[in-house]
């Protein structure tokens, strides 16, 4: 068992640090609450989680996830983790500080290298620019909620009813 705290040479009483990183992964009450956050596919939001995880406090720009990694670990198809992680790139969840790809010859076998929005880079030393606030709906999606008064589709011709 061990202990938490510990005595100092002078006597004061100092609390032990845990030679691990960092024990939890901060998420905002008002980033959780917001309508983008809630638009997400589950599998985006397990994607965040996994970038968020890796977060330590001084690493945000150099985040390592491939496509490949994330759906090894969640047992996913490379397709749909790499859809989630593009719908966080969309959303403006997360930026891409250093692309990668077969393109790229220099670094061999690199992923991508993300940042999160929320918080400080600290590899380009920019605030959190907070992107997602800025997202909106697209505005030619259909929703069966905004027009309740019918089923079909605007775009299909009504019949009028003659009587």
């Amino acid at each position: 068992m061990s202990r938490t705290f510990t005595r100092t040479a002078g006597g004061k009483t100092k609390r032990r640090r845990h030679g691990g990183g960092q024990t939890f992964i901060q998420m905002f009450h008002w980033m959780v609450d917001m309508p983008v956050w809630r638009s997400l596919s589950p599998r985006a939001v397990v994607a965040y989680l996994e970038l968020a995880r890796r977060y330590n406090g001084t690493n945000n720009g150099s985040l390592h996830l491939s496509a490949r990694e994330l759906a090894q670990a969640w047992n996913w198809s490379k397709g749909a983790a790499s859809y989630a992680i593009k719908e966080l790139v969309e959303k403006g969840f997360i930026e891409i500080t250093r692309a990668s790809g077969f393109n790229v010859k220099d670094r061999k076998r690199q992923a991508t290298e993300y940042r999160l929005t929320a918080f400080f880079c600290d590899r380009t030393r920019q605030p959190a620019s907070k992107s997602f606030t800025k997202w909106r709906p697209p505005e030619n999606i259909f929703s069966r909620f905004k027009n309740r008064d019918t089923t079909v589709h605007p775009s299909v011709p009504r019949l009028k009813i003659i009587q």
